[in-house]
């Protein structure tokens, strides 16, 4: 299954930065811990997200990093999305230098 990543930037906000190879059977955590291998960014400093990246997602959106991608009902080629506590430009930096 391939899940899909979206700029969480402003300025490229929409923009997909990354297909991410993944099993159906892989946690949200494994999930995230792919995403912050990555791309740089800290894995702590993420919490996923059922939505859509760039847009404003309610506390309830929260997912549990324990449950199955399956679980929260992906499919190859969904979005999937996180929020970002940490410097998200200067974290996402070195990644988005080496897209050009």
């Amino acid at each position: 299954m391939t899940l899909v990543v979206m700029s969480p930037l402003e300025d490229t906000a929409g923009q997909k930065i990354l297909d991410l190879p993944i099993k159906d059977n892989w946690t949200i955590s494994q999930v995230a811990k792919l995403i912050a291998d990555r791309t740089g960014l800290k894995k702590a400093s993420m919490i996923m997200a059922k939505g859509k990246m760039g847009e404003r997602v309610p506390e309830s959106a929260k997912m549990d990093d324990s449950k199955l991608v399956v679980d929260y009902g992906f499919n190859d080629g969904d979005e999937i999305a996180f929020m970002y506590l940490g410097d998200l430009e200067v974290d996402l930096a070195a990644f988005m230098k080496s897209r050009k």
